[in-house]
C-alpha cells in the first residue's frame, strides 16, 4: 500500500518573483516532451524558479494534488544507514520520506515509481546535486527510470553544470543568469520595509555592488527598514560588506541553510568534491581581477606548472561549480575573460582578513574558523 501527503511539501510562492516569467514559459513547454534540469550557481534562483512552476495557474489546474517539491539536501528515512554511500539509495530514501510513501514490498524504488505512475503528476528534485555521485551507475539508471514514466513531469534543479553522463543526453537544460537590473530593484523594493519615494539614494549602488545575484537582493532588502534606510544600508555595506549576506535566521545546522546565507552558498561549492588544489588557487587569483582574465592572461599569469595542474583545467573545474564563468564580448572567444561574481570575490576577501586577523591574534582563531565556516 502506497500513502502520500501533498502539499505540506511544496514551498510557498516567493513573495516577489520578478523576472523570471519567459523561463516559467520556457519551461512549461519543454516538459510537455522532456525532462528538465534548471542550472546555475548558489543564490540565482532555481529552487524559486521551481516553486513558481508548481504554483502556475496552468500546473494547478492539470495536477491538482499530483504537484511534489522533494528537496535533496533534505533527512533521510529512519530506515536508511547513516554511513550509506549510495546515492541512488539515499534518493530514493529521500523521496519516499518526503512524500509518505510506504509499502509492504521489499523494494522501495517500485513503490516510488508506482507511485507516480497511477495518474498525471510532476515532481520537483531541488538541490540534487548535493546526491550526484559521478561513478554511480545505478543513479544514473533510477533517474532514467523516473524519466520513462509517462505519467510523470520530472524537473530538477542543479548547482553548477550537468555532468557529462549519459543520463542528462535526454533532458533539456535551462541555465539561470542574475537578474536584470530593474527586476532585481523591484525585488528588492517589495521584500524591503522602506517608504515609497520618488527616488531611492544608493539602491542602483547595492544592487550593483552585488551584481543582482537573487540571494544577496533578497538578504540584503530584509535589512532595509523605514529607521534604517538605503543610506544608511549602504554606509553599513561600505565597511562590512560581505558580512551582511546573512539573515539573522542562519544556523549553520539548519535545513536549507545555504539559503539564508549566500557565506554558506558559496562554501557549499567550494567544498564539493570535485573542487582542486589548483582550481582553488585560480579562485584565489581571480578574485584579485574585477575583470576577470582572458584566455592568453590564464597562460602567462596561470601556467600549468604554477597551478600544479594534472589532466584537468583549472578553469573547467570553477565553471562546472558556477563559481566562475566567460564572460564573451560580442561573442567572440578571442575577447572572452574568465570571470567570478561580485559575492564570490567578497567573500573570499572576507575570508582573507579572518586569517589575517587569526595570524594577528591566535587567541581568537578558534572563534573565527567557526565563523569562518558559518
Amino acid at each position: 500500500m502506497v500513502t502520500y501527503s501533498v502539499f505540506a511539501n511544496i514551498p510557498p510562492m516567493p513573495l516577489s518573483f520578478k523576472g523570471r516569467n519567459n523561463q516559467v514559459e520556457e519551461i512549461l513547454s519543454i516538459i510537455q516532451s522532456q525532462a528538465v534540469a534548471m542550472t546555475g550557481s548558489g543564490g540565482i534562483g532555481k529552487s524559486a524558479l521551481a516553486t513558481a512552476v508548481l504554483h502556475d495557474s496552468r500546473v494547478v489546474q492539470d495536477y491538482k494534488t499530483s504537484r511534489f517539491f522533494v528537496r535533496c539536501d533534505g533527512p533521510l528515512s529512519a530506515s536508511d544507514p547513516a554511513g550509506s554511500s549510495n546515492s541512488k539509495e539515499k534518493l530514493i530514501s529521500i523521496i519516499a520520506t518526503s512524500l509518505d510513501i510506504s509499502t509492504s514490498d521489499r523494494s522501495m524504488e517500485n513503490a516510488v515509481v508506482r507511485f507516480f505512475s497511477k495518474e498525471p503528476s510532476i515532481l520537483v528534485l531541488d538541490n540534487l546535486e548535493t546526491l550526484w555521485d559521478v561513478s554511480n551507475r545505478e543513479f544514473d539508471e533510477f533517474l532514467q527510470r523516473l524519466v520513462g514514466v509517462s505519467m510523470l513531469k520530472l524537473i530538477v534543479t542543479f548547482r553548477g553544470t550537468l555532468p557529462r553522463s549519459m543520463a542528462w543526453r535526454t533532458w533539456k537544460e535551462v541555465e539561470l543568469d542574475i537578474l536584470d537590473p530593474t527586476s532585481a530593484q523591484d525585488v528588492f523594493l517589495r521584500l524591503s520595509d522602506i517608504q515609497e519615494q520618488p527616488v531611492y539614494p544608493h539602491l542602483d549602488d547595492i544592487l550593483a555592488a552585488v551584481e543582482y545575484l537573487p540571494l544577496a537582493i533578497v538578504l540584503l532588502a530584509s535589512q532595509a527598514t523605514r529607521e534604517f534606510g538605503l543610506e544608511q544600508l549602504w554606509e553599513e555595506w561600505t565597511w562590512r560588506r560581505s558580512e551582511m549576506l546573512k539573515d539573522g535566521r542562519y544556523r549553520r545546522e539548519m535545513p536549507g541553510s545555504r539559503e539564508l546565507s549566500v557565506h554558506a552558498s558559496i562554501e557549499f561549492s567550494l567544498n564539493r568534491p570535485m573542487m582542486t588544489r589548483s582550481a582553488r588557487t585560480l579562485l584565489s587569483q581571480l578574485s584579485l581581477l574585477p575583470d576577470g582574465a582572458s584566455p592568453n592572461d590564464l597562460q602567462s599569469l596561470f601556467p600549468p606548472h604554477r597551478l600544479k595542474q594534472t589532466d584537468d583545467r583549472s578553469e573547467k573545474v570553477l565553471q562546472s561549480l558556477s563559481l566562475a564563468y566567460y564572460d564573451r564580448v560580442d561573442q567572440h572567444e578571442s575577447k572572452a575573460r574568465l570571470r567570478i561574481h561580485a559575492c564570490t570575490r567578497e567573500y573570499l576577501h572576507y575570508r582573507d582578513k579572518m586569517d589575517e586577523e587569526c595570524d594577528r591574534l591566535p587567541g581568537i582563531c578558534s572563534s573565527m574558523h567557526k565563523t569562518r565556516r558559518q
